[in-house]
């Protein structure tokens, strides 16, 4: 007999709203979008009686270097063992580059392939979505789901026409990192979910009216509703965070229109305090591809905006960006037309999410104040 737990939303509807995926709609040519094969699912119930794995985030190098002492293993329901038993897959590889292809190769062939795992863990038949673990002293920890399969094709070409297809290489089994969507799996928690097919109506008709979705109004959840979800959030909400150092009493957070005019407000108070007190207060941007909410046109129509943070440790910022967003480096290059920047590492730690000790540094290109040098370069590391 089987115990099945069904989606949250099943009853009336609503279950496409209980579902957070990494993409609608996925490349299987390259750039193939193995990296984005992942889902988070709210259940009606739990389907777990005795706890859950706990997620661990950690870098690619360091999951190759774990699966050289092997502690990476795999779980999973094949086809091949009926009906439905567990089979386990021991210890197995995880590289880069394999005798078939090399790294460099490979990694023009995906989407952000920095977050690939690719393994040679025993997978079989229908064991796409099952867990990449590893072996802890508190036991097993989930680093990865399962994919699929890589293959590279060879043709012969004639004239630029494909005249025969040989037979394709295998090179590795496919695998997401824990890094692509654990960020989003504390959000995803909290999300209020909309209990009705009519309130999923009466929010299309909103979105409608606000020029940011043009689909039907019939209550389903869809490609279309969820840019125009994304585009609403984009506009309204969004999270921008600043840090102000030297300050002398509490400055409260100023709100603004676009996100532009935000920076500029908080900006604009800070400079009023410090001209208030006579003191030198350091004002500095966040993490700006936190929820991808500040973009490279934001921070340059922000003049007097002059320290942004380029690098963040954190898993959840979204650091590396994605299809649809630039990363932060790419945003630096767009913005960067002054001297004077600012590069802060972040190790904060939590039992789901780990991110890794970072490098930060300051480098200040001032001229001398009242006869003072100017300050060194100062650089640190932060460790966990």
């Amino acid at each position: 007999m089987r115990d099945i737990a069904h989606i949250a939303g099943h009853g009336n509807g609503t279950a496409a709203l209980n579902v957070m995926s990494g993409s609608m709609s996925l490349n299987v040519r390259p750039p193939i979008e193995a990296t984005r094969d992942w889902a988070l699912v709210r259940l009606a119930r739990p389907a777990c009686t005795k706890g859950v794995l706990p997620i661990r985030v950690m870098p690619i190098d360091r999951i190759l270097k774990e699966a050289e002492a092997k502690r990476v293993f795999q779980l999973s329901y094949h086809r091949d063992y009926t009906p439905w038993k567990l089979a386990y897959g021991q210890p197995c590889a995880v590289g880069k580059s394999f005798e078939q292809s090399e790294w460099s190769a490979i990694a023009q062939d995906f989407s952000d392939p920095e977050v690939l795992i690719l393994h040679t863990c025993d997978t079989g038949g229908a064991s796409s979505g099952s867990p990449i673990l590893l072996d802890t002293p508190d036991g097993p920890a989930v680093i990865g789901i399962n994919v699929g399969t890589y293959q590279q094709s060879k043709v012969l070409m004639q004239d630029g026409e494909v005249k025969k297809r040989l037979k394709a290489d295998t090179i590795a089994n496919t695998g997401v990192a824990s890094a692509a969507f654990a960020g989003k799996l504390d959000a995803f928690r909290q999300a209020v979910i909309l209990a009705s097919v009519a309130e999923m109506r009466e929010l299309q008709g909103l979105l409608a009216q606000r020029q940011l979705y043009s689909g039907p109004v019939d209550g389903t959840y869809g490609a279309d509703l969820k840019t125009a979800i994304e585009a609403y959030e984009k506009a309204e909400g969004l999270p921008v965070h600043m840090n102000a150092t030297n300050i002398q009493e509490a400055i409260e957070p100023q709100g603004g229109k676009t996100v532009a005019e935000t920076i500029e407000n908080n900006l604009r108070a800070v400079e009023e305090q410090a001209k208030k007190t006579g003191t030198e207060i350091l004002v500095h941007l966040n993490h700006p591809n936190f929820h991808y909410a500040v973009t490279a046109e934001d921070i340059a129509q922000v003049i007097r905006e002059r320290f942004v943070e380029v690098y963040n440790g954190h898993p959840g910022v979204g650091h590396l960006g994605d299809k649809d967003h630039a990363s932060v480096e790419e945003i630096k290059r767009q913005f960067m037309t002054q001297e004077v920047h600012l590069a802060v590492g972040d190790s904060n730690q939590n039992s789901a999410l780990c991110a890794t000790p970072g490098f930060g540094g300051i480098n200040l290109d001032i001229p001398a104040i009242d006869g003072q040098e100017p300050l060194p370069l100062a650089a640190f590391t932060l460790k966990s």
